[in-house]
């Protein structure tokens, strides 16, 4: 459950979480009410349509169909570029760039294809000049880790190498799109291996993959779209998402390594107080939420902060909300000003919560001790104006 504190008003809300569908109604805010929604799983893979209208796109459905691969398809030209929040909701996924040599992948998209594959992604990268068009980026290089050697080879005829062995597809004729004007020639950098090669002419690569214990990527120098047989089109996808992986049960998002920290720990009446809340996720891609509720002693500053994302404070809470990727966290900053007139000895204790919206949930309390009460002046009573001086004495 996740509470939201708005003015009144009339709003859409949308709602998401990683490996479901979004779902959004229109709300409108004259009391306080619950909303509940329902999302539907979504399928492991997502197909991305960036073959400026050609409908290659049509070929790589196919096959999935044939193979029973349920599939969401996204539309660069009618959606834009896929967010990374968005590619990070499915498992792995699969990007065309038909016979586009000019924006085969935008600087935004190796932005989002960089952020994803870093949280755990699992792609496939196929188009005759991808190479030609960005290999000379640190996204070619070093997430395709390929290096592009030249940009037609003028061979049609493939053959499969190590876990692609035993396939050879040709990419001309037949029922395919008929379209590789320029097949281009790549190497695999360290670290990766070759995976299809051309028959026809000794040492050119015509597609290298890569793996490591963050994410997998496999990138074709060539358009699948043409193999010349659905048959063969199959086979290749079959063999290219069994070694992709990805689809396996979704891993738990782990919050274990969450911290809580206060400075400084003995303060004294009037200080400020400097929280630190850090979410660590060292497990699968979650939502999350972070609360802190102030301690009864201390008063808000208004020096709130975080590393990403927006935090909040109100009733007496700081809150944050957000999606964190495998391996990633944010760290939450937050002031408040002691109370002058407590006691030494005084606890002041916060509990963070660190929480994933189903059932995980991880506290961590943090406690600053008050080290010496408020010092006391000197005080002479004076008589109240206008009242006369008395003495005493024996």
């Amino acid at each position: 459950a996740y509470a939201l504190s708005e003015c009144g008003g009339d709003f859409v809300m949308h709602v998401s979480a990683p490996g479901y569908s979004t779902a959004e109604r229109p709300v409108s805010l004259t009391e306080n009410q619950h909303q509940a929604f329902t999302l539907e799983p979504l399928p492991c893979t997502l197909l991305v349509d960036d073959d400026l209208t050609q409908n290659y796109q049509a070929y790589f459905q196919a096959a999935l169909n044939t193979l029973g691969e349920d599939h969401d398809v996204w539309t660069v030209t009618s959606q834009g570029s896929p967010p990374a929040a968005t590619l990070a909701r499915y498992g792995r996924v699969l990007w065309l760039t038909g016979s586009d040599s000019q924006t085969t992948l935008t600087s935004a998209d190796q932005t989002a294809l960089a952020t994803y594959l870093d949280g755990g992604g699992r792609l496939f990268v196929t188009g005759q000049d991808i190479g030609y068009d960005i290999g000379t980026t640190a996204f070619y290089q070093n997430y395709l880790h390929a290096t592009f050697d030249s940009d037609d080879t003028n061979d049609v005829s493939l053959r499969g190498v190590g876990h692609w062995a035993g396939l050879n597809p040709i990419i001309s004729g037949g029922d395919g799109a008929n379209n590789q004007q320029w097949p281009s020639d790549i190497s695999p950098r360290t670290g990766a291996v070759a995976i299809m090669d051309y028959s026809n002419i000794a040492n050119l690569d015509a597609g290298v993959a890569f793996t490591s214990t963050t994410y997998r990527t496999v990138y074709f120098a060539f358009g699948f779209e043409a193999i010349s047989s659905a048959t063969m089109r199959a086979n290749v996808m079959a063999r290219t998402l069994e070694w992709l992986g990805g689809c396996d049960a979704a891993p738990s998002a782990d919050f274990s390594h969450s911290a809580a920290t206060v400075s400084p720990a003995m303060a004294l009446p009037g200080d400020s107080l400097t929280y630190q809340l850090t979410l660590n996720n060292s497990g699968g891609p979650a939502m999350a939420q972070l609360t802190a509720t102030l301690p009864s002693q201390v008063t808000w500053t208004d020096a709130l902060t975080a590393t990403h994302g927006t935090p909040h404070f109100a009733e007496g809470a700081v809150t944050w909300q957000g999606f964190i990727p495998s391996n990633a966290g944010v760290a939450v900053t937050y002031t408040t000003a002691v109370s002058s007139c407590l006691v030494a000895g005084t606890p002041l204790v916060t509990v963070a919560i660190f929480e994933d919206g189903s059932k995980l949930r991880v506290e961590r309390p943090v406690t600053a001790t008050i080290a010496n009460a408020a010092p006391t002046a000197p005080h002479t009573p004076f008589p109240a104006d206008g009242a006369a001086e008395v003495e005493t004495g024996v």
